[in-house]
């Protein structure tokens, strides 16, 4: 009686450890995040093109207008582009970042759908994000997407030297808010940052473009 009352709890012992074992292994896999998939197939390589050239638009543009997509005012309209009047600073770097962010976000549909790439889906396609990185001699990305319920990523970066020109504008605001500041002051930054400094006065602004290689800079200044 008794080795049978014992078989009888080791089977219930063993059927009570199987069904948390399971539940476990479904609590597990319910908080795992979704498969990411790295590996540079056709599709991520696609999407990739579109985020690479709409990186290349978007740093063109915060290039000539300032750090900004959307120009805020005050500004001054110079050749088509809405130039910033800087006063005590420059754009700020994480406002720049997020500028350039949200026009690859926005455009990259409309990016997929011009480009026609045969056999892929939008309608499978969900949850881009970019996050965006502005240094001193590149703007690099890192994008994420759902393609066909997986997610997918990658990352690109552009050579510039934006940051750089970013920090010299700051420089020349901080010369031109000094009582007896004089334009020899402005003209030793080309020599020592090797860059070129055009300025353009329009009515009581001064409109400044900085330019380094093939990057460039344009603010203005009252």
């Amino acid at each position: 009686m008794k080795k049978a009352q014992i078989t009888i709890f080791a089977i219930i012992g063993l059927v009570l450890l199987i069904i948390l074992g399971f539940v476990l292994f479904v609590v597990k896999e319910m908080n795992q995040p979704q498969e990411i998939e790295v590996v540079n197939d056709e599709t991520t390589l696609f999407v990739k093109s579109c985020a690479d050239g709409l990186l290349s638009e978007a740093v063109t543009i915060v290039s000539l207008q300032g750090g900004y997509i959307y120009t805020p005012e005050p500004y001054a309209t110079f050749e088509g582009f809405n130039v910033p009047v800087f006063d005590g600073g420059v754009t700020p770097v994480s406002s720049i970042e997020e500028n350039i962010g949200l026009y690859i976000d926005e455009y990259i549909v409309d990016c997929l759908e011009q480009s026609g790439f045969e056999g892929f889906d939008l309608e499978q396609f969900s949850d881009f994000k970019t996050e965006t990185v502005v240094g001193e001699s590149s703007v690099s990305i890192k994008s994420s997407f759902i393609y066909e319920d997986f997610q997918k990523e990658f990352s690109s970066k552009i050579d510039s030297s934006f940051g750089e020109l970013l920090q010299i504008a700051k420089k020349i605001i901080d010369i031109r808010n000094s009582p007896s500041w004089s334009y020899l002051q402005i003209q030793l930054l080309k020599s020592e940052y090797d860059i070129v400094i055009e300025s353009t006065t329009i009515m009581t602004t001064e409109v400044y473009y900085l330019e380094k290689g093939d990057s460039f800079l344009g603010f203005a200044i009252i």
